[in-house]
């Protein structure tokens, strides 16, 4: 429904604010669909440079290993997948490094 809608583009909007905030330059687009997760990811992909996804893993096995969203969309997905846990804090002050298989192409600085 339209309510359902409107409350979970506020809920993801307020949820990626402090997100959006701190890297004002990356482009973001919020989208919520009613289809299935891995289809509609899959089909936002093909129009993307990156996806970012989340994983909820709540214990050691879980964590381990990708969900079926997650593995889904790094083995299909036409752009880079980056999966990352809900718990994770970036440390601006580090550099992020972009390694594309052999040896580290280079680091940039993410702030």
């Amino acid at each position: 429904t339209r309510r359902a809608h409107a409350a979970a583009e506020r809920a993801l909007a307020e949820e990626l604010a402090p997100w959006r905030c701190c890297y004002p330059a990356v482009p973001v687009e919020l989208r919520v669909t009613d289809g299935a997760v891995e289809r509609e990811l899959l089909r936002a992909a093909a129009a993307a440079g990156l996806v970012v996804v989340g994983t909820y893993g709540h214990s050691a096995p879980a964590r381990a290993v990708l969900g079926s969203t997650s593995r889904a969309l790094v083995r299909l997905s036409p752009c880079p997948v980056i999966v990352v846990h809900r718990d994770t804090v970036v440390d601006k002050a580090r550099p992020a490094i972009i390694w594309s298989g052999g040896a580290p192409s280079g680091a940039f600085d993410a702030s």
